[in-house]
């Protein structure tokens, strides 16, 4: 046995390596994994479940200290093979100059991690936004770091870009955030009263905090409608978006009861000349009932038709600055009975 411990597997002049030699590194190694998993389960753990340290902070203390032992098991390893370290740096130093070039950005992401692990910037546990997507911060590695975003993909960070980049930590204060969600009400509308809906709703929701207080902002007049925010407090930071949508649910349901209605887009469209439109509509109209006599023995197709254009004086403040006034034109389509919901207005004036 004695003879099998001692074989030599390796030489250079003086320099051996044995069987021995090579077992008692790996059982170095292999104490070194077991000290710092023991350590780590056994010691960290508890300290921090008694003295109430956040996840994120409990982790990058975790992984420091299995670092350093790391290290250190490996030093001895490597003295237990007579292999000097200092020697070693200096022969290959040039070759290590070489390859820090080379892998410079892998430096770069293995430093960025030791940074994000002793400033704590991102910690394990933290909603994040990174490059538009929000995920949950799972593990933070010695090059990268891994993301779960809310559709449960795992995304790959350098930890380079978690420190160089512009990310944004919803959980790094550890304070309630702030959010918000647009409504719109019809013009017309009581605004006293859609704002105390607007509280109703967000003081009615559990995830809701009361306080701070729910504030609602009249934003401005919109083109078709009467803008309002209402801006709430709460710690769901990764089920924000299902929040809002109760919030929504609820604000459509309070606008039901008491009437307030909901607006949707409308514009109004400007034509020169009405009087040009009207003659074309007359000219369509007699042309397709001229079509409908010749159809008539053709009991299977129908005889086209076309209501008149209805004109109307336009108010007051449709006037040009000379006093001339267009025309309010309620333009069907063809086919179908005058329109109601459409009206064509115009101002001679503005497009001659």
């Amino acid at each position: 046995m004695s003879g099998l411990l001692s074989y030599v597997l390796f030489a250079i002049g003086d320099y051996e390596i044995t069987v021995r030699m090579v077992c008692v590194a790996v059982i170095v190694l292999l104490a070194t994994k077991g000290l710092a998993s023991g350590i780590a389960r056994f010691v960290l753990r508890p300290f921090f479940r008694r003295n109430g340290v956040d996840l994120g902070r409990s982790y990058a203390v975790t992984r420091i200290i299995r670092y350093v032992i790391y290290v250190v098991g490996i030093f001895m390893a490597l003295s237990l093979l007579d292999i000097a370290v200092s020697a070693l740096w200096t022969a290959g130093a040039a070759l290590l100059v070489g390859i820090g070039i080379g892998l410079q950005q892998t430096f770069n992401d293995f430093f960025c991690g030791f940074l994000i692990l002793i400033e704590g910037p991102v910690e394990v546990g933290n909603v994040i936004e990174v490059d538009d997507l929000i995920g949950r911060v799972v593990e933070i590695g010695l090059r990268t770091s891994k993301v779960r975003t809310r559709d449960d993909i795992m995304i790959i960070v350098p930890n380079s870009h978690l420190i160089n980049g512009n990310i944004t930590n919803w959980s790094h204060n550890r304070r309630p955030l702030r959010f918000h969600i647009d409504v719109g009400v019809a013009y017309g509308s009581d605004v006293t009263l859609v704002t105390e809906l607007l509280e109703e709703a967000a003081k009615s929701h559990k995830d809701i905090l009361e306080r701070p207080d729910a504030r609602v902002m009249f934003r401005g007049f919109g083109a078709s409608s009467l803008d309002f925010e209402l801006y709430f407090y709460s710690q769901e930071h990764w089920r924000i978006e299902f929040v809002k949508s109760d919030l929504r649910y609820r604000v459509y349901a309070l606008f039901a009861e008491r009437g307030v209605k909901i607006p949707f887009p409308q514009q109004d469209l400007w034509l020169r000349n009405p009087e040009v439109l009207a003659k074309a509509f007359r000219v369509n109209a007699s042309a397709n009932g001229s079509a409908g006599d010749a159809a008539d023995d053709k009991p299977h197709e129908s005889r086209g038709s076309a209501a008149p254009v209805e004109l109307s004086p336009v108010p007051d403040w449709a006037t040009d600055e000379n006093g001339n006034d267009g025309h309010q034109a309620t333009v069907p389509a063809p086919g179908h009975a005058a329109a109601t919901d459409a009206q064509v207005i115009t101002r001679r004036s503005i497009f001659r």
